[in-house]
């Protein structure tokens, strides 16, 4: 089983939007830091932010076998077999529109869900569609190792694409 990680691209976008929501919340409290009890609440909240988004982007990965594929984020894990892929699409990670695999989620074996999740991805109950994202572990992802054993394991998903 081989994993594939963020791309350089993807780590340094998310790195940003991290840095940008930290850059965010020192507005929003800036008023409050003049206040001597809440001088510590700002910079806890904004090292927070700053390691959970380092933490996202050295976590998140997907892993290519012959049986199927599994994604493994900070918050979510879960594994697929390659007959339960209906397609290939483009989706939402966030913040930007990308390449990836649409999966029925009934078909799905969740192996890891964090205290909270359903809480922040509220869509996660409500669709009955999940979404893995390819691009952002490959910059030209049909082209890279991962479109070639994607294409070896699951040519379906090609001949599916070319056909619509």
């Amino acid at each position: 089983m081989k994993k594939y990680f963020l791309s350089s691209q993807y780590k340094l976008l998310q790195l940003g939007v991290g840095l940008g929501l930290s850059a965010l919340i020192a507005i929003f409290f800036f008023p409050i830091w003049k206040i001597p009890v809440f001088n510590l609440f700002p910079l806890i909240l904004l090292s927070f932010t700053i390691i959970s988004a380092i933490y996202w982007i050295r976590k998140e990965n997907i892993a290519i076998s012959e049986e199927g594929m599994e994604y493994e984020g900070p918050d979510v894990a879960f594994r697929t077999k390659w007959e339960s892929i209906e397609k290939i699409s483009s989706g939402w990670y966030f913040p930007i529109k990308t390449e990836g695999l649409i999966v029925d989620k009934s078909s799905i074996r969740v192996t890891k869900m964090a205290i909270g999740t359903v809480k922040r991805f509220p869509l996660w109950i409500s669709s009955q569609k999940v979404f893995i994202p390819l691009s952002c572990f490959s910059n030209n992802w049909r082209d890279s190792e991962i479109g070639q054993q994607i294409k070896q394991y699951a040519p379906q998903l090609f001949e599916k694409e070319k056909s619509a």
